[in-house]
C-alpha cells in the first residue's frame, strides 16, 4: 500500500497524448488510420488532390468518418433502403465519376488531451496547479444510431481548434469548480491512480450537502448521481456540453496537482505517514 501511495505521487503519462487539436493533408486513403495513430491530436485529415482517381471508384477505409464532394459541394450517401447519410460508409463505392471524391476523413479513434489549469484557488485559498486527461470520441456512427450530420458539423463549423478552445474552457470551469470546495489539504484526494491501484486509492466521493458547493450548477449534479468520483463527474459535466456538438467525452482523469512545493511536502509526507500507521494497525 505504501508503495502505491508513493507511485501516485510520482504518476507520469503511460501513454501519448496530446495538447492540441489540429487537421492535416494525406496523399493516400489508406494511410489515413496510420497518420491519425502517430498524431495524437489530429483529428481531421484533407485527401490531397493526388488521391483523385482517375476511375469510377473510390475506397473509405475502416475507423474513419469520411465526406464526399462533387465539384466540391458536400453530397449524401444514399444506402439501399433510401436512407440519408451525411457521411459515407467504409469500402469501395463505385460507379462514381473522378470529380465525385473524399473531402475529409475524420477519426473514429479515441484522443487523449491534456489540459493543465494553473493557479486553481482552494476552499482555504491555497493556489494549486492541475492538470486533467481528457479522452473523447467524434460521434455520428450509423451503427450506434447517431446522428451523421454532427460530423459534418464538426468539420465545416466547429473545427479542431474551435473544439479545443471549447474543451480547455469547459474543463477549466469543471476543474476549477471542485477544487473550489475542498481545502488543499483535501486536494489529493481528487488525483487518479495507475489503474491496477485504483480500488484501493484515487477516488475522492463528493459530499450530497448543498452548503459545502459553491457551485449550484454541481450540487445538483451531484444529488442526481450521489456517490460519483471527481473523474466521473467532470466527465458527465463537460458531456452536457459536447454531446450536443457531436464529442462524447469517455473519460476524464486527474492527472497531477501541483500545491505551493513546502506545502506539497508537508502534504504528501502526512499522507504516506498516515497510510503507515493504518497498515500497522492492520497487521496487529
Amino acid at each position: 500500500m505504501i508503495e502505491n501511495i508513493e507511485r501516485l505521487f510520482s504518476f507520469r503519462r503511460c501513454k501519448e497524448m496530446t495538447t492540441s487539436l489540429s487537421s492535416g493533408e494525406c496523399f493516400s486513403v489508406g494511410e489515413a488510420n496510420e497518420i491519425f495513430s502517430a498524431n495524437q491530436g489530429m483529428i481531421i485529415l484533407l485527401p490531397s488532390r493526388s488521391c483523385i482517381s482517375f476511375g469510377f471508384s473510390f475506397s473509405v477505409p475502416s475507423g474513419c468518418y469520411a465526406l464526399v464532394t462533387s465539384h466540391g459541394r458536400d453530397i449524401d450517401y444514399l444506402d439501399e433502403n433510401e436512407v440519408r447519410s451525411s457521411v459515407w460508409p467504409e469500402g469501395l463505392h463505385f460507379p462514381y465519376p473522378p470529380w465525385v471524391r473524399i473531402s475529409h476523413l475524420i477519426t473514429k479513434q479515441s484522443v487523449v488531451i491534456d489540459f493543465e489549469v494553473a493557479e486553481c484557488r482552494t476552499q482555504d485559498g491555497i493556489s494549486v496547479s492541475i492538470t486533467s486527461s481528457l479522452t473523447f470520441r467524434i460521434m455520428g456512427d450509423f451503427d450506434l444510431d447517431e446522428d451523421s450530420c454532427l460530423v459534418k458539423k464538426l468539420v465545416h463549423e466547429v473545427t479542431p481548434e474551435g473544439l479545443y478552445q471549447k474543451m480547455k474552457v469547459e474543463n477549466d470551469k469543471a476543474v476549477r469548480a471542485l477544487a473550489k470546495d475542498l481545502i488543499h489539504s483535501e486536494i489529493f484526494g481528487i488525483r487518479s491512480c495507475p489503474q491496477e491501484d485504483e480500488n484501493e486509492m484515487g477516488s475522492f466521493y463528493l459530499s450530497d450537502d448543498s452548503e459545502n458547493f459553491a457551485d449550484e450548477s454541481i450540487y445538483q449534479m451531484v444529488k442526481i448521481r450521489k456517490g460519483e468520483n471527481a473523474n466521473d463527474f467532470i466527465c458527465m459535466r463537460l458531456n452536457q456540453q459536447f454531446i450536443p456538438i457531436g464529442v462524447e467525452i469517455q473519460s476524464a482523469i486527474i492527472r497531477q496537482i501541483s500545491l505551493p512545493a513546502g506545502i506539497q511536502a508537508v502534504v504528501e509526507e502526512k499522507v504516506i505517514i498516515s497510510t503507515r500507521n493504518e497498515q500497522e494497525k492492520n497487521k496487529t
